[in-house]
């Protein structure tokens, strides 16, 4: 061993123990400083790291209002189109027809009165319906069948209806309604005369004698039925 190495005293190694504060003490959370760029202002550096940390949220509320924005335009523009669809179609309207009620006054025209007749004896006629004739103002001296007879060709044919009549007291005359057998038909004439009873009550044309003019010629008058 040579004399330099020997004169020096050999050095003892030693270690000390981390004291126990050291140990024991809790990491720190140290964020992460801004990426150094040389030629990036400070200010811009602290910018861009915040907007980094909240690049995510700003994103999501980004798309979010895009979407809002394109569903709303995409349902404007339908909704434009079925407009112009519903425009351009034609419509069948249905129209009510109003129908108003009207009431209809029948104004019942009056008949005219039955036409009165008489003959040169003063004996009066009305034909009130076809089966029955009223007669009036009959003045006679013997029971008499006043007659009304069918028109045959312009002559008394046979009688439809007979009422027998008597002589007033003092001169006065009677009136009465004649049934008739079958009706009369409106529009056609027919006579009325007069036949003495001849006592038996009954009504003959062939015994019972017509009342005549003082031509000898049969008193009768004519009516228009109804």
């Amino acid at each position: 061993m040579d004399q330099n190495q020997q004169g020096q005293k050999p050095q003892s190694l030693s270690w000390s123990q981390p004291s126990q504060s050291n140990t024991q003490q809790s990491p720190k959370l140290i964020s992460n400083p801004p990426p150094k760029n040389p030629s990036m202002h400070p200010a811009i550096a602290a910018v861009q790291h915040n907007y980094g940390r909240g690049a995510l949220t700003g994103s999501f509320v980004v798309g979010l209002i895009i979407g809002v924005l394109l569903g709303w335009t995409w349902f404007s523009l339908r909704n434009d189109s079925a407009s112009g669809d519903a425009s351009a179609t034609p419509t069948a309207t249905s129209t009510k027809t109003s129908t108003s009620s009207t009431k209809t006054t029948t104004t019942k025209t009056p008949t005219s009165a039955p036409t009165t007749v008489s003959n040169s004896n003063g004996i009066k006629v009305t034909p009130v319906t076809s089966l029955q004739v009223d007669v009036a103002n009959v003045s006679v001296t013997k029971p008499t069948w006043v007659v009304v007879y069918d028109n045959v060709k312009g002559a008394p044919g046979n009688a439809l209806g007979a009422r027998l009549f008597f002589p007033m007291s003092k001169g006065g005359t009677t009136s009465g309604s004649i049934t008739l057998l079958r009706g009369t038909v409106s529009g056609k004439e027919y006579f009325v005369g007069q036949n003495v009873d001849n006592g038996d009550g009954k009504f003959s044309k062939q015994s019972d004698k017509a009342v005549v003019d003082s031509g000898g010629k049969a008193v009768v008058l004519t009516f228009t039925a109804k």
